[in-house]
């Protein structure tokens, strides 16, 4: 049996060491509560910290992702609007290229079609220039006619009696006893004159009838049946038939112009100058007398003579010309009408059968 004393003794130190190592257990229990706390605590706060901060970091990110979006949107919409753009630009351009195209047909359509309207033309106009050629000679070959017609009715004025030797003017046949001239030809009413013609002997007119602002007389004479065999009153354009759009129509001007008087006491045929009407103008202090304005130049000794159209009709007498461009006026026939109602052409059926008057 072992000894109890020493048994005793054993739990007593073992109660003594089991009681140290409960103290030191329970101390170290204590101390690490403590520190379990403390960690806890810490944890604690780490935890909320880092939940915070988890909080603060997601808020950012979702204000980011938000923000990011917003951008990527943003961009799409822009690549979307940008797209549209190029494809409508791209639209443009092409209806531009086919406008184009379509203009560039349109053109050259029109142009074919120009083309074959100028070698249209141009064979007209061709045609034409051939036709006025002809109608320009068909033109001449009738007013040569009409001079032809109408030469012998044309008689030189001498209004010196005792020396004839010159025409100093140009009077024509519109009644079988009367002649147109220009009064300055002559020496004034009542004075007489040479009359001189190729076909016959000279006689003597009188100045029966003057118009001085109008500048024409009107020759009486007792007519020989030789003076009446070969010539004709001339035919007179009707009053107001000749205006304005006449102008450029092709005339003819009689005129002893220049003519010596022959030792047998005749003279030549009267010079025919052809020309075109240029113009119908008004010359006097009032402009109220109506001249024509003709190409057909004057000279000395054509004043007084008569201007006949493309028919045969008296539409002027030779008044004067121009200094400065030699031009011919001649007054307007119905001038004479004006002056001396009794000749016009329709206050008489047949003037080279009527008397004088």
């Amino acid at each position: 049996m072992k000894n109890p004393r020493l048994m005793v003794t054993s739990l007593v130190i073992f109660s003594v060491i089991m009681a140290g190592l409960f103290a030191y257990g329970a101390n170290s229990m204590s101390n690490i509560n403590q520190q379990l706390e403390i960690q806890k605590k810490s944890y604690a706060q780490v935890s909320q910290e880092t939940k915070l901060l988890t909080t603060q970091l997601k808020t950012q990110l979702d204000s980011s992702k938000s923000d990011i979006d917003s951008q990527l949107l943003n961009i799409a919409k822009e690549l979307e609007g940008f797209d549209e753009s190029i494809q409508e630009e791209k639209e443009t351009r092409i209806n531009e290229f086919v406008v184009r195209d379509q203009e560039i047909s349109r053109l050259e359509e029109e142009t074919e079609r120009l083309k074959d309207r100028w070698l249209a033309n141009t064979a007209l106009l061709n045609s034409q220039v051939d036709r006025i050629d002809t109608n320009t000679l068909a033109v001449q070959k009738g007013l040569n006619g009409i001079y032809l017609d109408n030469r012998a009715s044309v008689v030189c004025i001498s209004s010196t009696p005792k020396a004839w030797r010159n025409c100093d003017g140009t009077g024509w046949v519109i009644r079988y006893n009367r002649i147109v001239t220009s009064l300055h030809v002559t020496d004034g009413a009542g004075a007489s004159v040479g009359i001189f013609w190729p076909l016959g002997d000279p006689f003597i007119a009188w100045v029966d009838q003057v118009d001085f602002e109008r500048d024409i007389a009107i020759l009486s004479f007792n007519p020989s049946d030789e003076f009446k065999a070969f010539t004709k009153p001339l035919p007179l354009a009707k009053v107001g038939a000749i205006s304005t759009k006449d102008i450029g129509t092709p005339l003819i001007s009689l005129g002893h112009s220049g003519h010596r008087i022959f030792e047998n006491r005749r003279v030549g045929y009267p010079a025919g100058k052809t020309g075109v009407l240029s113009h119908i103008v008004k010359i006097s202090a009032k402009d109220k007398l109506s001249f024509i304005l003709t190409d057909a130049t004057l000279v000395p000794g054509d004043s007084g003579g008569p201007v006949l159209n493309s028919t045969g009709e008296v539409i002027g007498i030779n008044s004067l010309r121009s200094t400065d461009s030699g031009m011919g006026y001649a007054n307007l026939i119905d001038e004479l009408y004006e002056a001396f109602p009794e000749y016009t052409p329709d206050n008489y059926s047949n003037p080279k059968f009527l008397p004088g008057g």
